[in-house]
């Protein structure tokens, strides 16, 4: 093989995968956009970008919002300098990170043995929506729907 073709190679395989941003496990945690518990904040930063607002909520507890033209994007939650909690709203994402945003996403990059429940639970008011649970070890993703059941409305990794 020539040395042209074997970069190229690497290079597709590279692009093909960035393209996608998958929810991924390792044998004790979750990730979600290639962001996991524990993550620390210039780790964070250094997927999502520089942040709209970061606000030291005491000594030990630290939140690192981002918000698009539509709204809030995401928002983590750290703890020592360790993400405790995440939330993504891809309904109204706008960041330059690829995150699934319908549900045929839930359905080609997750694992579905990680897949623990699927549960109704209220929302808009009136609706219910259908809200996916999956465990590994000590971590939680929940993936909640619209209304609707096509779009992912909010995820949240504990």
């Amino acid at each position: 093989m020539s040395r042209s073709f074997i970069t190229l190679l690497i290079f597709c395989c590279f692009i093909v995968g960035c393209s996608q941003t998958k929810i991924t496990t390792t044998e004790t945690s979750l990730s979600f956009g290639g962001i996991s518990i524990g993550f620390t904040e210039k780790e964070i930063v250094n997927i999502m970008g520089k942040a709209t607002s970061i606000d030291a909520k005491s000594n030990n507890i630290k939140e690192i919002v981002y918000t698009g033209t539509k709204g809030p994007n995401a928002a983590f939650i750290l703890e020592n300098d360790r993400l405790k909690e995440a939330t993504w709203y891809p309904s109204v994402y706008d960041g330059k990170l690829k995150i699934p945003m319908k549900k045929e996403d839930i359905d080609t990059l997750i694992d579905p043995s990680i897949l623990h429940k699927v549960e109704k639970v209220d929302c808009y008011e009136w609706a219910q929506c259908s809200n996916y649970v999956f465990e590994k070890g000590k971590n939680r993703l929940e993936i909640l729907l619209d209304w609707e059941g096509k779009l992912i409305d909010r995820v949240k990794l504990q």
